[in-house]
């Protein structure tokens, strides 16, 4: 074999190699967004847990995760129209998610927290998860590695976002 047909053969292979793996990532993308829509409507209908829409649950992770944010920060993290943000947090609030408080340092500000009953109501939510995927045939090892290697797409995919608006 030639050297140009070798470094060809190379090519070829590397490409079929990149379609696998494109392809792999793409059947990734629609089984987490399948599970993820059985996962909120079975929750609903197994869980007496405080029902919410799918943008309420990501925006009450959001506040769980970063409690004390802004209202525009959870826009802008979210990728959120400040308005529809604003109708979001208004509806936790009114469900007794959320509360929203003046910052100390400046008042016109508002910092977002989650409540104690916003606590409880996660609590029976993360116990509705796992009564739904237990009988899931891997050991808590293998669903850990699953579980870190999600997060590291969700990470990526928020830099790639957070990195894409800033500089817009």
């Amino acid at each position: 074999m030639t050297p140009q047909a070798d470094l060809d053969s190379q090519a070829a292979g590397s490409a079929a190699v990149d379609v696998r793996r494109e392809n792999a990532l793409a059947d990734l993308a629609d089984v987490v967004l399948s599970v993820a829509r059985k996962i909120h409507a079975q929750t609903s209908e197994a869980s007496d847990a405080i029902p919410l829409t799918p943008l309420e649950a990501l925006a009450m992770q959001h506040i769980d995760r970063r409690p004390g944010l802004t209202s525009s920060e959870f826009a802008a993290e979210l990728s959120l129209k400040s308005s529809n943000a604003s109708a979001a947090l208004r509806e936790l609030e009114r469900k007794g998610l959320i509360r929203r408080d003046p910052d100390p340092a400046d008042r016109r500000t508002v910092r977002v927290t989650a409540t104690a009953r916003a606590s409880e109501n996660l609590l029976r939510v993360r116990h509705t998860w796992a009564s739904l995927l237990s009988d899931i045939p891997a050991d808590a090892d293998r669903l850990a590695t699953t579980t870190e290697l999600l997060r590291s797409a969700e990470r990526q995919l928020s830099e790639r976002r957070y990195s894409r608006s800033s500089t817009h």
